[in-house]
């Protein structure tokens, strides 16, 4: 049971301390992203994605303001151009070339074919977000496809400490060669001064297509709602990070970011945490306005919370 505040009410609360999010999304095909909806028409957003195949063209319309950005993403010390590796599957898309020996016993193999090599401008986080004049990310969304750790990385020191949500999605296998896994991305960013808040695990079936063919006579796709009879077995990781409260505490962070991180844990369900913010914040001003708006928040979890109550009752 998730209940989270309506757009209108996280709106106000970032108007409160005049926060304008910078949602920045690596590997922006697809739809928009859910969790960001109840805060994205008061949100800027920076897109990332070379391939364009699967860019929603609504995308737009969600967000205050919008950037979309056709070039790949890398850390710093990457060339001004790289090899850019067009798969069956564009979601599949990457950087780096599959690792087709480690993928063979996957169902999922086929959608990692590549069609197509091209190379493409390649930059960083850290260089975009100064051609567009942003000091800071507030949420970073990685799907790279094995390069996320090497482009939150990208980042300098600064804008990575002022990092309020994380988001990445690596494997726990490496099914790209060079590619950084859930293990690798996980005990960086918990030293980092990061904890892990959600986790849910991708599952796919661990058998070949030319064996569902040779004993059943049909082409199974990973796709196809039949594949989920072979059962499922963990391929990768959809995980979101939150700065610990000790982290925030460390670096003086600004009400303002407490706010705002208040607002990603309420759009998130996230009751605990946020009622954990909403309490630092309170301790870490002295400003009136500020405490009472602290006030407000912790009452709103805890209205919030009593209401979960009533309807498991």
């Amino acid at each position: 049971m998730n209940q989270s505040p309506d757009s209108d009410v996280l709106g106000g609360v970032l108007d409160r301390v005049g926060a304008v999010p910078v949602l920045v999304d690596v590997g922006a095909s697809g739809k928009a992203h859910a969790p960001w909806q109840p805060v994205a028409r008061k949100s800027v957003f920076v897109g990332f994605d070379p391939d364009s195949r699967d860019i929603d063209p609504t995308l737009r319309a969600n967000y205050a303001q919008y950037k979309m950005v056709p070039k790949i993403v890398a850390g710093q010390d990457a060339a001004a151009r790289s090899p850019f590796f067009l798969t069956a599957f564009p979601h599949c898309s990457s950087a780096l070339a599959p690792d087709h020996d480690a993928l063979k016993p996957y169902i999922f193999a086929d959608l990692f074919k590549v069609e197509r090599q091209i190379e493409i401008e390649t930059t960083s986080l850290a260089a975009v977000m100064d051609e567009l004049n942003l000091s800071a990310i507030d949420w970073l969304k990685v799907d790279s496809q094995g390069i996320d750790l090497s482009i939150i990385m990208g980042l300098d020191a600064k804008r990575r400490e002022r990092l309020l949500c994380i988001e990445v999605e690596p494997g726990l296998a490496p099914f790209y060669q060079g590619e950084q896994t859930f293990h690798d991305i996980n005990q960086a960013l918990i030293k980092e001064g990061f904890w892990l808040a959600h986790l849910k695990v991708q599952q796919f079936a661990r058998v070949q297509a030319s064996t569902i063919k040779q004993v059943f006579g049909l082409d199974v796709k990973a796709t196809d709602p039949v594949a989920r009879l072979f059962g499922p077995s963990p391929t990768a990781a959809e995980a979101r990070y939150f700065p610990t409260l000790e982290s925030l505490k460390a670096r003086e962070a600004p009400f303002r970011d407490y706010v705002v991180t208040w607002t990603f844990a309420a759009s998130t369900g996230l009751w605990g945490y946020a009622l954990d913010l909403a309490r630092a914040a309170h301790e870490n001003t002295t400003d009136p306005a500020q405490q009472a708006t602290a006030k407000f928040l912790t009452n709103c979890v805890k209205a919030t919370v009593i209401g979960l109550a009533n309807q498991a009752a």
